[in-house]
């Protein structure tokens, strides 16, 4: 019977990744991943550098990495039987809000549009706040922001501080109830607090064909924060509403 690699056997041994470069890279194991994005091709490429050094084969990490479906909340397609698609993904960070982003950009078919929505959690970094703000309304045609467990602080103002980076991009804010017609190349946000009803106006008022809605920060997450309290939320459950009520 073959011995169990142990911690012994690996202790001390450096091994590196990389999409170009590294002991492990794209370029020589040309992995196949059912998720989009750099970000996950790197994740992938960190578990075979890490099951490789444990023993698996090449050949088996490929295969099991081919059929890997992804995890709940991370760039999650969301069936919609709809000319658009809906991509639920934890990104609550610059660069994993700029790196979802793109790879929803890679996927853009005809004229569609890059539709995000996410929040900044209140008592954590609000230094992001703009920074998110900017990378959204560069990148995106259309920016919601809206609540992501505001806890004890007042929505308005999070989105306000988020807003900063909206502007300073050249993003234009609109209001929910006035014309939504936006032109080739304009960059857009608006701000609606309570993420339910952010969700509802995203798939039927702004939602065209070959859009791709990006619903970021809460992912599998199953409660939503305010006052201190853990309120029930489910992003999956609000999608299905707004669906319905097309």
């Amino acid at each position: 019977m073959k011995e169990t690699v142990g911690f012994k056997t690996v202790k001390n041994k450096l091994t590196t990744f990389g999409l170009q470069t590294g002991d492990v890279n794209q370029k020589d194991w040309q992995l196949s991943l059912p998720m989009p994005g750099d970000f996950n091709m790197l994740d992938g490429l960190a578990a075979a550098a890490a099951t490789s050094l444990v023993g698996v084969k090449k050949e088996v990490i490929q295969k099991a990495l081919a059929k890997f479906q992804g995890l709940q909340g991370r760039f999650e397609e969301i069936p919609t039987k709809k000319d658009f698609r809906v991509v639920i993904d934890f990104a609550h960070k610059p660069d994993a809000l700029e790196g979802v982003i793109n790879a929803a950009k890679s996927q853009v078919k005809g004229n569609g549009r890059i539709i995000i929505m996410y929040g900044c959690a209140s008592q954590r970094d609000t230094l992001k706040r703009p920074i998110m703000g900017e990378i959204s309304a560069r990148l995106a045609e259309i920016t919601v922001l809206t609540d992501e467990d505001p806890r004890f602080e007042e929505s308005m103002k999070i989105l306000d501080e988020m807003a900063e980076g909206c502007e300073k991009a050249g993003a234009q804010e609109r209001i929910t109830n006035y014309e939504l017609r936006i032109t080739d190349n304009e960059h857009v946000y608006f701000k609606i607090p309570n993420r339910k009803e952010g969700i509802e106006f995203i798939i039927t008022k702004l939602a065209k064909k070959d859009d791709i809605i990006l619903l970021c920060g809460k992912g599998h997450e199953s409660s939503m924060n305010y006052n201190g309290k853990e309120l029930p939320w489910s992003e999956h459950k609000a999608v299905q509403e707004a669906l319905a009520k097309l």
